[in-house]
């Protein structure tokens, strides 16, 4: 008899169990284990540092070293914009507040229930001119590259208000 490492039961249609790839162990281990589910908890939203006080975030699902798959955080800005450019898909769904969103040179504004997705390659420019909080989701980068390019400002700062 063969041994499974799947607690998936067996038989069922789509029911195939597969190995865990070793990319996600990393991830994994900051998982709690539930009966072969892995399990997040919150933690608190928080600044990247001093200088980004205006924007604060969490990984929900923390990205693994090879970017081979996806990831997911939740962050907010309160008065405060962010520009950044990834190698993979970035999709942004609002969950309180009016977010802006350029990129391309067009701009979009969403509001709760929007999503917007910035394509890899492409840099994204997000703005609250009061607060929005977001779920941000990541696509996979299997190719390992790194984002090179970040900026943050504070609304205040920018228009003298």
């Amino acid at each position: 008899m063969t041994q499974q490492n799947s607690t998936r039961p067996a038989g069922r249609p789509g029911t195939t169990p597969r190995e865990p790839r070793a990319a996600h162990e990393d991830r994994l281990a900051t998982a709690t284990e539930n009966d072969g589910i892995a399990v997040w908890r919150p933690s608190e939203l928080r600044p990247l540092n001093a200088a980004t006080g205006g924007m604060l975030s969490r990984w929900i699902i923390p990205p693994v070293d090879d970017g081979s798959d996806y990831s997911v955080s939740e962050w907010s800005l309160t008065r405060a914009g962010w520009s950044d450019r990834h190698p993979h898909d970035e999709l942004n769904y609002v969950i309180e507040g009016e977010l802006y969103v350029e990129s391309g040179g067009k701009t979009v504004v969403l509001r709760p229930g929007d999503a917007a997705l910035v394509a890899k390659g492409e840099t994204g420019r997000y703005w609250a001119p009061e607060y929005a909080r977001m779920f941000a989701v990541y696509g996979s980068n299997p190719e390992g590259e790194t984002s090179d390019y970040f900026d943050y400002w504070d609304i205040a700062e920018a228009t003298g208000s």
